[in-house]
């Protein structure tokens, strides 16, 4: 879990750098505080209107682990995945 890790297991700066390498279109982050620490503290779930290389589309999506159970809500994985496959995402998620 998240809080498990030293403070130091998530290196923002290089994870910015290989993303200005690599380019990939979208990101998802499947943890609130991962996105955060990119995105800043109050990132919520969904699309986020920061990107990375101009081009990076970033988005944070509930974790999948069942500890993060009360923090689930199955709309932003599904507009993820419309986003992915070049629908718009649906309205208010």
């Amino acid at each position: 879990m998240d809080h498990e890790l030293p403070r130091d297991a998530f290196d923002v700066d290089l994870l910015r750098a290989k993303l200005e390498h690599f380019r990939p279109r979208v990101l998802a982050f499947t943890s609130l505080h991962g996105g955060r620490a990119v995105c800043g503290r109050k990132a919520v779930y969904g699309p986020q209107e920061l990107r990375i290389a101009a081009d990076t589309e970033l988005w944070i999506v509930p974790s999948p682990s069942p500890a993060a159970m009360n923090a689930w809500t199955l709309a932003p994985w599904r507009d993820l995945g419309s986003r992915v496959r070049g629908r718009p995402a649906s309205a208010g998620s």
